[in-house]
Parts: C-alpha cells; sequence; structure tokens
C-alpha cells in the first residue's frame, strides 16, 4: 500500500461538525485497539497490519453500546467510511448483521423545542453575539454549524425578510440554499455587527496567549459570529443556568434544551403557519429542497417565510434597536443639558454661602480682638434692638385685631 495520508478523505467534506464527528469516532475507535496516539499515525498503522476488521468493528460496536443510538450509528459509519475510502471493503452481510444486534436508533435525548417564553429568558442572559446568533438560528432553523459558518457577505440585511446565503460546503448535507430570518433578529444583528469589529480586536490581542497551542484568531475574520463551536455552545449552557431551564435527560446527561433544540423550535413554530415542504426546506432538509426549489422562486419563499414570521419571533413586536438608541440618546442629552443647568445653579449657591461663611470668619476673628466689656456692649446692643423689633410687631399685631 503507498504512503498516504489514510485521512485525507476528510479534505472532502466542508462541514467542520462533520469533520470533528469523524476524527472523534476514529480516535476512539483506534484509542479500543493501541490506547492514546497520533491518529494519523494509528490509521496508518491499522491499515498495514493484517487485522480481522470485521472483529475489530464488533468489539466497537459492543463498546459504544452504551451510547445514544445515533451516535453510534454515527460512530461506526465513520469506520466503514474510514475502511472504504482506503481500498478496504465490508459487506453488506456484515452490516446488516450488526445492525440486528441494535436496539432503537432514534435519539435517547428526550429533548424538545422551547417554548417563545423560555426562549426569551435564555436569550435575556446571552451577551450581544449570543442573542444575534440564537435569534438567527430560531428564525431560520439553520444548524448551529452552518450559523458559525456564515460570512458577513453571505447576509442580506436590506431584504425583508432578510435572507442568508448558505453554501454548500458550510452546511451538512452539501446543499446550497436560502434562508431568512426575522426582523428582530436582523436589528440584533446590525447591533452586532456595530460591535464586532472591537470584539475581533480585542479577541486577537488575548490570542497571542494561545499561541503557544497553535491557535491565533485572524485579524480579517470574515465570518459573521467569529466564535468557535465550544464557545457558542457554553454561552448557551451558561444562560439556560441563569434562566434556570438546566435541566438534563437522564440517561445522557445532555441539556434538554440544548442549542439543536431550536430547529425543533423552527419547525414546529413555522411548519404550523406555512407550508410544511418550505418550512423543511428553509431548514436545509434535502429531501425537499430539489422539489422546493423547483416548485417556488426566491421571492416566493420570501413572501412565504413573511407569513410565518410572527411564530418565530421571539422578544416581541418591540421598537427597532436603531430607534431605541436614538431615543435613549436624545433623552441623555435632554437630561444632561437639566443637569448642566442645576449644577450651575448649585455652583452659585455655594459661591453665595462661601462669601457669607468668609464674612462670619472675619466677624468671629474681629470678636476675639475686643475687650470683654466692648462684647457686652455688642450683646446689649444687639437684645435692645431685637426687643424693639418684636414690640413693633406686637403693635401691628394688636392694631390688626382691633
Amino acid at each position: 500500500m503507498e504512503d498516504k495520508n489514510p485521512l485525507r478523505f476528510l479534505d472532502l467534506y466542508g462541514s467542520e461538525n462533520t469533520v470533528r464527528m469523524y476524527r472523534n469516532a476514529m480516535h476512539h475507535f483506534f484509542k479500543m485497539i493501541y490506547g492514546e496516539g497520533v491518529l494519523e499515525s494509528q490509521a496508518k498503522r491499522y491499515l498495514q497490519e493484517d487485522r480481522d476488521r470485521k472483529e475489530d468493528l464488533t468489539n466497537f460496536f459492543l463498546l459504544t453500546k452504551d451510547y445514544a443510538p445515533v451516535t453510534r450509528n454515527c460512530y461506526i459509519s465513520t469506520i466503514y467510511v474510514f475502511l472504504m475510502e482506503n481500498g478496504i471493503e465490508v459487506s453488506e452481510q456484515f452490516k446488516r448483521s450488526l445492525r440486528r444486534k441494535s436496539h432503537g436508533n432514534g435519539a435517547r435525548t428526550a429533548d424538545r423545542p422551547p417554548s417563545i417564553n423560555e426562549l426569551k429568558k435564555i436569550i435575556n442572559y446571552l451577551p450581544m453575539q449570543g442573542k444575534a446568533l440564537f435569534l438567527c438560528m430560531a428564525s431560520s432553523g439553520m444548524r448551529i454549524g452552518e450559523a458559525l459558518g456564515i460570512e458577513v457577505d453571505d447576509i442580506d440585511l436590506e431584504g425583508d425578510p432578510a435572507r442568508i446565503n448558505i453554501m454548500g460546503e458550510k452546511t451538512k448535507t452539501g446543499d446550497r440554499r436560502w434562508t431568512f430570518i426575522s426582523s428582530e433578529a436582523k436589528e440584533y444583528v446590525k447591533e452586532w455587527l456595530r460591535r464586532r469589529g472591537e470584539y475581533i480586536n480585542t479577541s486577537f490581542k488575548r490570542s497571542a496567549k494561545a499561541r503557544k497551542n497553535g491557535y491565533q484568531k485572524q485579524a480579517d475574520e470574515k465570518r459573521l459570529f467569529p466564535l468557535s463551536h465550544n464557545t457558542a455552545t457554553l454561552m448557551w449552557k451558561n444562560a439556560l443556568n441563569k434562566a434556570g431551564f438546566n435541566s438534563r435527560d437522564k440517561s445522557t446527561n445532555r441539556y434538554i434544551l440544548h442549542p439543536h433544540a431550536l430547529r425543533k423550535f423552527f419547525r414546529t413554530q413555522m411548519g404550523s403557519t406555512i407550508p410544511v415542504d418550505i418550512a423543511e426546506a428553509l431548514m436545509g432538509h434535502s429531501q425537499y429542497l430539489t422539489d422546493v426549489y423547483r416548485k417556488y422562486s426566491v421571492e416566493q419563499l420570501a413572501e412565504a417565510y413573511k407569513k410565518g414570521e410572527s411564530s418565530v419571533t421571539v422578544m416581541g413586536h418591540s421598537i427597532p434597536i436603531d430607534e431605541m438608541r436614538k431615543g435613549l440618546e436624545t433623552h441623555i442629552e435632554r437630561i444632561s443639558g437639566s443637569l448642566i443647568s442645576e449644577n450651575t445653579l448649585l455652583r452659585q449657591d455655594i459661591e453665595t454661602l462661601k462669601g457669607k461663611v468668609a464674612s462670619l470668619e472675619k466677624l468671629y476673628d474681629r470678636l476675639f480682638e475686643l475687650a470683654p466689656e466692648d462684647i457686652q456692649k455688642i450683646i446689649e446692643e444687639g437684645n435692645r434692638k431685637a426687643w424693639d423689633k418684636q414690640r413693633e410687631e406686637n403693635k401691628a399685631l394688636l392694631q390688626n385685631l382691633i
């Protein structure tokens, strides 16, 4: 066998999530056989050795018997693909024999779509990039990998509704498609774009600390959401915990309201208001894409989306962020003007008080310079004046009574 990279076939997949899943599956497979090691080296070694592949696959199947059925099937299929891409065929008869040993092929996590109220509370605990990201997902049906892969040039914020061009190399199925986001998601994306440059610059400076680990965020990042899958997921989990919706499935320990549940949210909400085939196509289910694009133009899909947009509106029909900002700036200017005026008056009062205090201090200093008999005269003079004043007030009061 020629000396080539046995994992070269992974370059054919555009989805980072797919590549990550394939590598993870092979890591578990070779760890079972050789223990920990470098994946590429272990893959070459495995192909060069004369082994009982069926026995290895059977053992791997038994090793993953407690995994979720979907995960286990993906892992086994990955090894099939790895062997096939490197010239080793596995018979259909053997594959069927393994499938017969499977007990259930569905997802084991008891997940569900969040309600609008639940999603609203979760969104409130997210930073701006998280608000924009997950509102886009909830209102479009995008997978998290697709949302993290779109570039700034892929989204048209001038359209009504705003539309996203998801390139085939960024989708799970490899099919290019259009999808749309709600008006509120568009407003949050606009606000995020205002802050995005500062975020990237800050992240780029911080990444200098991570260069020793071989990572450095590019200063010319083109993605709309320059986040890793792990960062986005952690952001979501933190919001779940703060909102009090951190329930987990007992068998898998996975959050019931995980990010992928937003696709269920879109399907449930949008599927009840527009034709199901359009909702499925917007989500990227390949079995619907061809027929939908044959029947409808992108403009017709946009019209259909607008009819169902209110069903995926989460935060409510609130004032656009631009208007909120302008109103807030006007309010701040008004308050600032009032505060400046009040501050000027206060300063004037303070200066007046300072003058009076200075006069009293001078008078106090003079009293100490006088002899005791002079001080007594001043006191008596003051008392006499006070008595005369009181007498005049009494006369006036008596006159009024008469």
